[in-house]
């Protein structure tokens, strides 16, 4: 997705799974608040799943 990168990609759907990690995604909501609305722009839904691990 342009310079972004999706945990797993439905082409035919236009998903995106995103799998948040508690640890690694706490302070990163700016960016993904960006790489969401970039996918959104391209036509693309976006399903996020906090992990909590």
């Amino acid at each position: 997705m342009g310079s972004y990168w999706a945990d797993f990609a439905l082409p035919d759907y236009k998903l995106v799974i995103e799998l948040d990690g508690k640890k690694y995604h706490e302070n990163r909501k700016d960016h993904d608040r960006r790489r969401d609305a970039y996918t959104h722009r391209k036509g693309w839904k976006v399903m996020r799943f906090l992990m909590m691990m």
